[in-house]
Parts: structure tokens; sequence; C-alpha cells
């Protein structure tokens, strides 16, 4: 009994030291709720300081932009909607019609989220005037109820990586000096490749071409820039990475396509083919049989990521918002490839008409005709001599020269409406012809080198 009743005392101490742990431990664990809610409120207001200070900086480096976009609309009331560089000259030409909506869609501030306004690309307008007037219209009538919101879906838009955070520190004309700085420097570089490579024999030929295409007016328009920069770059990679991308040259030119889909707003995108393959075949002495089968598998390559990434948008597009982006989408592409305008139907000689005419200029002729007649006496001196083997090796060339016919065939109703700007495609036509005379007038070691 005595065992019993010490055994059942020790029990009771037990218990009441486990009663006694449990009320500590609950204490502990109160405590320590006490202590996560603290936490928690505290890390709540942290998060909410945070994103306070998020979207104060994201309102400043709104009003900066907008800012800048205001104190840029200027050139725009200065220089109108087209204006020329030379006032009797096409070609110089500026789209300011397309660099005021490439600057509105870079200023909008709405309050959709990040993945909607990218996939639709949102800007303000109303129903009078062109972008450019609108531009001014809006930076001074801002809290206006007459605007309305807009998107311009079809295409990526891929500038505005750039030019929004150019225009938080920029104003529109001093992104021009850039611009055309820029170029002038990407030319220079490619200049000392191509005679580092020694291809000096083709730096006239290029420069020629570049003339073609007034340099003056894309270093001068956003517009005009996008396909320029992407066939510069493609020359100075293949310049400096040419034997590494010996095997990878399909990938190569699938990427450009995709580069040209996303950053172009269908201005010459075809050059961003035909310039980096007609230096493909500078660098590779091919024969005709070569070189046709990879003009046509980098040709698809090109085509495959140009209209791949173009539809991948409309897929993007369809999945995010929920809407079939494919129809109106088609319907532009049938509105752009069709054989009519406001003005009536037209045919696609017409087109080719339109787009000759703008490089056929006395100066471009001068300066093709002396190139020519420089190259004819340099080869009487040196004695060269034309074979039909010689003509036959050098025939990509000449197919490669009517890649852009063949985009005006198909493109039909874009090239003539924007004729003005899409004979920059003859940029292909232009370096590939003075290439195939350059070659075919200089000494055979040329092709061996």
């Amino acid at each position: 009994t005595n065992n019993y009743e010490n055994e059942k005392q020790e029990y009771q101490k037990t218990i009441q030291q486990l009663i006694t742990e449990r009320d500590v431990l609950r204490d502990c664990i109160e405590k320590a709720n006490i202590q996560q809610k603290a936490i928690e409120n505290d890390v709540q207001f942290e998060a909410k300081e945070y994103q306070t200070k998020i979207n104060n900086l994201q309102n400043e480096i709104s009003e900066l932009k907008q800012k800048n976009v205001e104190n840029s609309t200027y050139s725009f009331y200065k220089e109108g909607t087209y204006n020329r560089i030379i006032a009797e000259c096409e070609n110089t030409q500026l789209d300011n019609f397309t660099d005021a909506i490439m600057l509105s869609k870079a200023m909008y501030v709405g309050e959709e989220n990040a993945i909607e306004k990218a996939v639709n690309v949102y800007s303000y307008r109303t129903e009078k005037g062109s972008p450019a007037e609108q531009l001014i219209k809006y930076c001074n009538e801002r809290d206006s109820q007459d605007w309305e919101k807009t998107s311009y879906f079809q295409y990526w838009h891929g500038y505005l990586i750039f030019l929004k955070p150019l225009l938080i520190f920029l104003k529109y004309y001093d992104i021009r000096m850039i611009n055309g700085c820029l170029q002038m420097l990407l030319v220079v570089a490619i200049i000392y490749l191509m005679t580092k490579r020694k291809l000096e024999k083709f730096i006239l030929p290029f420069c020629i071409a570049l003339f073609v295409i007034s340099p003056i007016t894309t270093g001068m328009s956003m517009q005009f820039s996008s396909v320029l920069y992407i066939f510069l770059i493609a020359m100075i990679v293949m310049l400096l990475f040419h034997e590494k991308l010996k095997n990878k040259y399909g990938y190569f030119f699938l990427i450009i396509g995709m580069m040209t889909s996303f950053f172009d707003l269908l201005t010459y995108p075809v050059a961003t083919f035909g310039i980096p393959i007609i230096l493909f075949f500078i660098l590779e002495n091919k024969s005709l049989k070569e070189g046709i089968k990879d003009l046509i598998i980098y040709g698809l390559a090109w085509i495959v990521g140009y209209a791949g990434m173009w539809a991948g948008k409309w897929i993007l597009s369809s999945i995010l918002l929920k809407e079939n982006m494919f129809i109106p989408a088609i319907e532009k592409i049938m509105e752009r490839t069709g054989n009519e305008t406001i003005n009536g139907n037209f045919t696609r000689l017409t087109v080719l008409k339109l787009n000759t005419k703008m490089i056929t200029n006395v100066p471009n002729i001068l300066i093709t005709v002396i190139y020519i007649i420089y190259l004819s006496i340099k080869a009487i001196i040196q004695r060269v001599k034309i074979s039909f083997k010689n003509i036959k090796n050098v025939l990509c060339f000449i197919l490669i020269a009517t890649i852009p016919i063949a985009w005006y065939i198909v493109a039909g109703q874009h090239s003539i409406i924007h004729y003005w700007f899409t004979y920059r495609s003859l940029i292909v036509t232009a370096f590939a012809g003075l290439v195939f005379i350059t070659i075919l007038l200089s000494k055979k070691e040329i092709r061996e080198e």
C-alpha cells in the first residue's frame, strides 16, 4: 500500500510537471504567434512601402518619358508628317507618321497588367489628324476626355525595349543624333573588318549600295532604322565569327528572320536576308550548284523565322486575350498582298516602276557608272579575261538581286502605297549587282582568297 501511494504521488508529480510544461509551451506558442503576426505585419508594411516606392518610381519614369516626348513634339510641329530632308528628293522623305506612333506607344501609361500591355501595345488617339498631329495634341491636352485607347497588336514592337529607356533620358532629336552616329560607327566597323579579311574590293560596292537607300534619312527616322541595324550587326557577326558559323548558318538566318519580325514594322525586311547572304557568298567560294542549295536552305530558314515569329505574336495574343487574333491578322495580310488601293487596281509592273524610280536618280546612276568605268579600265590594264566559268560561279548574286522583286510581287499593295520607303529593299539588288560586276572584272586571285 505504501509503495502504491508513493507511486501514485510520483505519477501525480509527473502529471503536474507535464501540465506545467504544457502551459509553458502554450505560452511560448502564443508568444511565437504574436511575434509571427508582428513579423507578418512588418513584412506587409515593408512590402507596401516597397510597392509604393516602386509605383512612385514607375510614375516618375513615366513622367520623365512623357515630359521628354512633350519636349520632342516641336520636331513634328516643325516638320509635319512626311518631311523631306531635301525638298526635291522623295527618297529623303522621313516617316514622322510612324515615328509618332512609336513615341505614343512608348509613353502610354494605363491600368492594364504588363502582359496585356506587351501583347496589345496600346496608345491614345482621336478620330482626327495624323499620328504626329495627335501626339502634339495629346501632349498639350492629356486630361481631355476625347482620347480613346487603341491597340496595334499585329506587330511585336520590339523597338520599345530600347525606346522606352532612351526616352527617360533623351528627347526625340537626341535619339535621332545618336541613331545617325551609331549607324555610321557600325558601317566604319564593317569597313575595318572587311579590310582585315582582305575584302577591300567589296567595300565600294557596299558603300554605294548604302548610298542608294539614303543613309541620312535612316539616321533621322526610327522607323527605317531597325532593318538597317539588323543587317549591319549581322554582317559584323559574320565577319568576326565566319569560321565558327560555317555549320550553323541555318540557325543564324533563322534568328535574323525572327529578329526582323520582332523589331521591324514592315519596312524593307528582305534586306536582313539579302545583305548577309551576299556577304556569305563573298566569304565562301561556292560553285553554282552549292550556292543555289545554300541560297534555298538559308532562305527557307529566314522565312520560317520571320513568318513563324509573326504568327507567334498572333498565337500569344489569342491565348492571353482569349480572342481570335488570326482573323484580323489574315485579313490584313490579304489586304497587303492584294491588287487594290483606295485609288483603284494596280499591276505588279507599276509597283516595280515606282520602287525602282526611287533609286534611279542622277547621283545614284552617276556613282554606279563611275564605279563600273573604274572597274573596266582596271580590268583592261590587268588584262582580266571573262569566261563563262567565271560568270557561272557568281550567278548566285544575280539570283539574290531578284529577291526584292519577288517581295514586291508578293506584298504588292504595301509596296505601292509605301513605295517611298519600301524601295530600300533594292539595296539587295544594288549590292548583289555591284559585287557580281566586281568579281567578274577582277583578277581570279580575289575569288581564291
